[in-house]
């Protein structure tokens, strides 16, 4: 979801209503950015809730004491919270009032070594773990969720799904 992504997935032809999932590894701004743009009409195109998964957040202690990256829900909030948020009119991805489709968000520690499956349905499976630290001269070391999607036998997908509907938005470079 960083810059360029909302346009390259129009360009793509493909809709909100396609994906399974939206993967995030790490909440830098280049990796992030066009998340707001992407959610703005998604609404329109989509009905039921678009899964979401983010990064556990990384906080320094000591005099500083600042955090490096909130956590993911946290982050959501901050951006899209009714009354608080950055991008207060994508309400609606929280539950609130505004656009945007509701999100179903969830967490992966991403300081765990070992593969956690962040996601199981349509055909799909989609398993995080930490990558190492994404090192920053402005914001220091901050961890990251890598992703591993997989694709189940047929037998365990939605009884007449199309395989090549469903896809992963992963947030990478």
């Amino acid at each position: 979801m960083g810059g360029g992504a909302y346009s390259r997935f129009g360009q793509s032809l493909a809709k909100t209503s396609d994906l399974a999932l939206v993967a995030i590894s790490h909440l830098h701004p280049d990796h992030v950015s066009d998340l707001p743009a992407f959610l703005w009409l998604s609404h329109q195109v989509r009905n039921e809730p678009l899964p979401i998964v983010g990064p556990s957040g990384n906080s320094v202690a000591g005099p500083a004491a600042n955090d490096i990256a909130p956590d993911f829900p946290t982050f959501l909030a901050r951006l899209f919270d009714e009354k608080n948020g950055a991008f207060q009119v994508l309400g609606g991805t929280l539950g609130g009032k505004g656009n945007g489709v509701r999100l179903n968000a969830s967490v992966v520690d991403a300081k765990k070594a070992e593969p956690t499956t962040v996601f199981e349905g349509q055909g799909l499976k989609v398993s995080a773990m930490h990558f190492g630290a994404v090192d920053d001269p402005g914001c220091g070391s901050l961890s990251g969720a890598a992703y591993l999607s997989e694709r189940l036998p047929c037998s365990a997908m939605m009884k007449g799904a199309s395989r090549s509907k469903y896809r992963v938005a992963a947030s990478e470079r």
